[in-house]
C-alpha cells in the first residue's frame, strides 16, 4: 500500500478565483478603465487598468471589510477534489498567505476570520489550515500554487510543487504545471513516485 501524503494546497486562484473576485469588484466600482482587460493577467493589476496602486488597494479594502471579497463559491470541482485527497488517505494542508501582513492597511485577523468562516461553510476536507506567505512552513510532499517563487521555494525545499496555470505565470517553464485542482489531485493519485 501507498504512504499517505501531506498535500499542500494554495487558497486562491487554485481553490478560490481571488483574481476573478477582484476584477468583478474593480469593474463594480469603475476603477478599470474605458476597455478593462476580461481578467487579471498580472500581480499588479492596477497598472492593467490604469489607475492608481492606492485606488486598487480601497476596491480591495472595502471588499474585506464589507464581505464581499471572500464570499464567492470555490472553484467548480474545489470540494470534491479535495474529498478524493481525503479519501485515498492523503492529509491534506490548506496553506495560504491570506491575512499575512497589512495588504492595504487590512486587518490580517479579519482576513483569516473569513477565511475560516469561508472553509467550513463549504466543509472543504483538510487537516490543517496555515497562514503564511511561506509556504515552506508545513512540511508537505506536494504542493499546488498559482505563485511561480512559491513553486520554486517548494522544490528547493524537497517538496514536490505543481504550478497552477495563471496568466501571471505564463512564462515560466515548470515540468508540473496543471490547469485546474482536478488536474492536480488526478496527478498526485496516479503518480506511484510519491509516497
Amino acid at each position: 500500500m501507498r504512504s499517505p501524503l501531506v498535500v499542500g494546497v494554495d487558497i486562491d486562484d487554485v481553490l478560490y478565483d481571488w483574481s476573478g473576485r477582484a476584477h468583478e469588484l474593480s469593474l463594480a466600482a469603475g476603477i478599470a478603465g474605458d476597455r478593462p482587460p476580461a481578467q487579471i493577467t498580472s500581480w499588479t493589476p492596477y497598472v492593467e487598468y490604469g489607475c492608481s496602486a492606492d485606488s486598487w488597494h480601497a476596491v480591495i479594502h472595502r471588499g474585506v471589510q464589507d464581505g464581499t471579497l471572500y464570499s464567492a463559491d470555490p472553484l467548480p470541482g474545489a470540494g470534491a477534489a479535495l474529498q478524493a485527497l481525503v479519501d485515498a488517505g492523503h492529509q491534506v494542508q490548506l496553506i495560504t498567505a491570506r491575512g499575512c501582513g497589512d495588504f492595504a492597511g487590512l486587518t490580517s485577523e479579519l482576513v483569516r476570520q473569513q477565511t475560516r468562516a469561508w472553509v467550513d461553510r463549504h466543509a472543504l476536507a483538510h487537516h490543517g489550515l496555515t497562514f503564511s506567505a511561506d509556504k515552506t512552513v508545513v512540511r508537505t510532499d506536494v504542493f499546488v500554487d498559482d505563485n511561480a517563487d512559491n513553486v520554486a521555494r517548494l522544490c528547493a525545499a524537497g517538496t514536490r510543487g505543481y504550478l497552477m496555470d495563471r496568466p501571471w505565470n505564463a512564462h515560466v517553464t515548470h515540468v508540473d504545471r496543471v490547469r485546474h485542482i482536478d488536474e492536480f489531485v488526478r496527478a498526485v493519485l496516479a503518480d506511484r513516485g510519491l509516497g
